[in-house]
């Protein structure tokens, strides 16, 4: 039966573990018990961990890593891999685990715990089937979800079979997606630990991380170790608490504790409101008198059965559990595998609806798909198997057929000429300002060098070096037919540029002067450092050999 006073779900006789859980009260539950989606159950499981989030953490790494340093030891003394014992360590994370559910379990019923007795109880919480649990079910996808059926109901075999049965059948897939993100969050985790390493490293330091990874270094082993573990513990507290948040929610739905809550508020409630002005006893023998009277009339008499007044309890209880017993009460029906929906409706057969014409198709495809020599009474099996190739040749033919008409333009285009013309982009307008800078043709001056060096000689360097940086780009725009957006930046013009020259649009004298004033350009313009002169001298005299006239 289940229980509305605590969490656990007592099937029969019930367990030491299960009459410790019995006594949770409902009305200490720290949460709403409202019925939430599967996804809402996972984020309020995640609510939970970050809620109790030091004393989680501390719980699962303490005797995980107590435990991962002595085999560390051991097998450095004796000179074996130190890769096995974060193997080993990773091995047991269901009992790792369960103090972080010992913990929650209490927890969410205003019970607070400490790291101490957490880690303690948590030895017999999968005492009942820990060999399961530390075998086939090691590697189970939604191990943090059922995990509470054997640690906090306690059930093993063939009632826990049912049980999780039960709880899996509306929640099975966002447990298993719960077990998938956070093992994608630990590979994360790790992987961002050694980024992290690299980034912080400068670059005139010689370091390779791939050349220390395939060194045999025992301390490479040791952080590799660490690193691991750190990376399980961290998430240990949001997988565990994400799969015993799915399954709390399953146990609302089924055991309704909203409703029961809500019906002890209401008792609640009647009970702290002041009585009413008792009525006198007179009156209440005289309407007593008229309510018998009329349940006298209105009532059929029995006597079959005895009054319910004058039922013991012990009585009632047999009658109730005698009728329980009934037929009516345990009437159960399994259908599985897939069939068609029964209509008691239609009384016609089928093959009378069908038309004529579709019959002596079906038969005619028998006769096609029927072995050679063999009598009608053939083999139904080879019939349906050589129907079902028919199908599938019959699609695949299909799905070439589809990807050539889908496809026919540039099959078309592989055999014969095509008018490439129709195939070029639309031409992108002229941007007439990038960065600021006027790059129209007519606001230039005709000798852009001259102008330029006479800037330069009157201290105006930025308006020199801008304005070969600007007739650059409007010959590269008008001359060379390059399409540059004004949200383009410097370095996005110059890698366009050396692109160019890749596809033999521009030649490498010209890429080089773009790349060297850009670099110039960006030096002055936002680094606010004056160019040398001979630099400068050199980018007039280069602008000649690219740009002649």
């Amino acid at each position: 039966m289940g229980t509305g006073s605590g969490l656990v779900y007592v099937s029969g006789k019930k367990s030491r573990q299960a009459e410790a859980w019995i006594m949770m009260d409902l009305g200490k539950i720290r949460i709403n018990p409202r019925l939430r989606t599967h996804w809402e159950a996972v984020d309020l499981g995640f609510t939970l961990a970050r809620s109790w989030y030091k004393t989680l953490f501390l719980s699962w790494v303490l005797p995980a890593a107590t435990l991962l340093a002595i085999l560390t030891l051991i097998f450095h003394v004796f000179e074996w891999p130190l890769w096995i014992p974060t193997v080993i360590v990773w091995w047991l994370k269901p009992l790792w685990d369960s103090s972080l559910l010992l913990y929650g379990s209490r927890a969410l019923f205003g019970e607070t715990l400490s790291v101490d007795y957490s880690m303690k109880g948590s030895l017999g919480f999968l005492k009942p089937d820990w060999f399961a649990w530390l075998t086939w079910r090691r590697l189970s996808p939604a191990r943090s979800f059922v995990m509470p059926v054997t640690g906090l109901e306690g059930l093993k075999g063939e009632p826990r079979s049912r049980r999780v049965g039960l709880l899996t059948q509306r929640s099975g897939s966002s447990s298993f997606w719960i077990t998938i993100v956070c093992l994608v969050m630990e590979v994360s985790l790790t992987a961002g630990f050694y980024a992290l390493i690299l980034i912080l490293i400068p670059e005139t330091v010689d370091f390779n991380l791939q050349t220390i990874a395939e060194s045999e270094s025992v301390f490479a082993d040791m952080i590799d170790n660490f690193v691991a573990l750190m990376a399980s513990a961290l998430i240990a507290p949001f997988y565990t608490m994400a799969g015993f948040a799915l399954y709390i929610n399953r146990r609302i739905e089924l055991e309704a504790w909203d409703i029961e809550i809500h019906f002890r508020d209401m008792v609640s409630r009647q009970k702290s409101r002041k009585p009413r002005a008792s009525v006198s006893k007179a009156a209440q023998l005289f309407l007593g008198g008229i309510l018998s009277s009329l349940l006298l009339f209105a009532t059929p008499q029995t006597t079959e059965a005895a009054p319910l007044s004058q039922l013991s309890r012990e009585s009632a209880k047999e009658q109730i559990t005698e009728a329980l017993r009934g037929e009516d009460f345990h009437v159960m029906e399994t259908k599985t595998g897939w069939r068609l929906k029964e209509n008691p409706e239609e009384d016609s057969s089928l093959s009378e609806k069908l038309p004529e014409w579709f019959i002596d198709v079906i038969d005619w495809l028998a006769g096609l798909l029927r072995p050679a020599g063999s009598n009608g009474n053939s083999s139904s099996v080879f019939i349906i198997a050589s129907f079902l190739e028919l199908l599938v040749w019959a699609a695949a033919i299909g799905a070439v057929a589809w990807l050539i008409y889908h496809y026919r333009q540039g099959i078309r285009a592989l055999f014969t000429s095509v008018d490439l013309a129709r195939h070029k982009k639309p031409k992108v307008a002229a941007p007439e300002v990038m960065f600021g800078l006027d790059v129209r043709q007519e606001s230039l001056p005709d000798d852009i060098p001259a102008e330029a060096s006479a800037l330069w000689s009157k201290g105006e360097f930025r308006a020199a070096l801008g304005l070969l940086y600007r007739a650059t780009l409007s010959e590269l725009i008008h001359r060379y037919e390059f399409e540059f957006h004004p949200g383009h930046t410097e370095r996005e013009c110059a890698d366009l540029v050396h692109k160019g020259q890749n596809e033999e649009q521009v030649s490498e004298c010209l890429n080089n002067f773009v790349l060297n004033l850009t670099e110039q350009w960006q030096w002055t313009a936002y680094g606010h450092r004056q160019p040398d002169t001979k630099a400068f001298e050199h980018l007039c005299e280069n602008w000649q050999e690219v740009f002649p006239a």
